[in-house]
């Protein structure tokens, strides 16, 4: 009978802790890699939450510590920049669920302000002005939109009641929206009152997080147009 090499306690212990910090890293992933929903929006966001989450979690083993900062480095060398891409910044702050609320960078979030005052200035629309409905979600202590809800408590009980009159500052001034909703179906029912912004706002929100989603794509076409099936095709067409 073969001799069975079974778990310690300790090898048990230092595995939680890696699927601690590994699990956020998965659902972020995920969220970022998909392809039914807004996902452009959601990197600043995301990647701020998953940070602040890491930085929470206290591992007590070297390998697990090691594993984590060495998580964080790597976060930050790639992201730390990441509110200066404008795309990126643009769809944040079009998306009724975050706005500014995770952007950190005030020369970014400055140019991204001027860049929509600018366009709305040359392309005014008329209408009432769109009332955003209040976030509402709670969700669980080990999700990492934690983060997220607790900018949004302190967005909420700062919020000033002297905002400016304007479409962007309404805008900004009114509550986020639930993250289970969807921007796109916001903004899409204030076309008729606002078309020109609905445009700006829907041509940001469709920029993808990741090449994910186009991957899958071109791997879906090449297994239903791959070069053998052509050949054999070919040669059942030139020999009936």
């Amino acid at each position: 009978m073969p001799h069975l090499c079974l778990c310690q306690a300790s090898d048990i212990k230092i595995l939680k802790e890696i699927i601690q910090i590994l699990k956020p890293c998965l659902k972020v992933t995920e969220e970022m890699s998909s392809e039914k929903y807004v996902s452009g929006s959601k990197a600043i966001p995301m990647i701020k939450c998953l940070r602040e989450y890491l930085e929470t979690i206290t591992p007590t083993n070297y390998l697990t510590v090691q594993l984590k900062n060495t998580l964080l480095n790597k976060i930050k060398k790639r992201f730390d920049n990441i509110q200066k891409v404008h795309l990126f910044s643009m769809a944040t702050v079009l998306d009724p669920r975050f706005k500014k609320i995770h952007l950190d960078d005030g020369t970014a979030l400055a140019r991204i302000i001027t860049s929509i005052k600018i366009y709305l200035n040359e392309n005014s629309d008329l209408g009432a002005v769109p009332v955003l409905s209040q976030a509402s979600d709670e969700g669980d202590p080990e999700d990492i939109w934690q983060a997220h809800r607790q900018k949004l408590m302190t967005e909420s009980s700062c919020r000033s009641e002297g905002a400016g009159t304007s479409e962007l500052d309404v805008y900004i001034a009114a509550p986020l929206t639930d993250l289970k909703s969807d921007p796109l179906a916001i903004w899409k029912s204030y076309e008729g009152a606002y078309p020109k912004q609905t445009k700006l706002a829907c041509k940001h929100l469709l920029v993808s997080a990741s090449s994910a989603p186009a991957e899958r794509l071109f791997s879906k076409a090449g297994n239903i147009v791959r070069k053998t099936r052509n050949l054999n095709f070919l040669s059942t067409k030139s020999h009936p």
